[in-house]
């Protein structure tokens, strides 16, 4: 995806909706569906996401860049927050910022906000 900081928010907003009219939860459980091997074993991969945790929270990601950009997106579908990080740079590499940055925003799976 090419995209805007604003349009980048505003797609990760719609991805932790319910039944929004951009995207069906029927199609959002195939975009969210972890990937396995023929022996059953998690892949970590789903399509175009890739699957992770952090502080105990699952999260959804993908990250991209080329000639003077990078970026990252991220939803936790079950904390209902997502983050995205953009950079006026070259980046070919999933590179993780935002595994540095959620790190002050995200709980831990079991505390109180």
């Amino acid at each position: 995806m090419i995209g805007t900081p604003n349009g980048f928010v505003k797609y990760a907003q719609e991805l932790l909706k319910p039944n929004t009219t951009l995207i069906s939860d029927n199609y959002k459980s195939l975009l969210f569906n972890e990937n396995r091997t023929n022996d059953g074993k998690a892949t970590g991969m789903c399509l175009s996401w890739f699957k992770g945790s952090l502080k105990g929270n699952t999260y959804f990601t993908h990250a991209g860049g080329g000639g003077g950009y990078y970026c990252e997106i991220r939803i936790y579908p079950d904390s209902g927050i997502g983050s995205v990080i953009m950079f006026n740079r070259t980046g070919m590499s999933d590179e993780r910022f935002l595994n540095k940055l959620d790190n002050y925003f995200v709980d831990e799976k079991n505390s109180s906000r």
